[in-house]
């Protein structure tokens, strides 16, 4: 059984090193991947804040681009033409 649910990989920002990486959940039976950035909790001003911050990342245009481009190639995929009424 794998237990795994996602990964992080440490980059370098310009306020200080965060977190980058997914989640994979299950939705309607469909497994979906979440994109995800962490980050350090700077203005932790008591013990019960949290250490770290999880946001869902903001897809950049040319992502959001090759997102929608694999869905239509998918949707063709899924979809199935009758050729039956053609003459030839």
């Amino acid at each position: 059984m794998n237990d795994n649910i996602g990964a992080l990989w440490v980059k370098e920002g310009k306020k200080g090193d965060f977190y980058s990486g997914y989640i994979e959940v299950e939705n309607g039976g469909k497994k979906e991947k979440i994109r995800i950035v962490v980050f350090k909790n700077n203005y932790k001003n008591k013990e019960t804040s949290p250490d770290f911050q999880i946001l869902k990342s903001k897809m950049t245009e040319e992502e959001k681009y090759k997102k929608e481009e694999r869905e239509a190639i998918q949707n063709e995929e899924d979809y199935e033409i009758d050729n039956s009424d053609l003459p030839f």
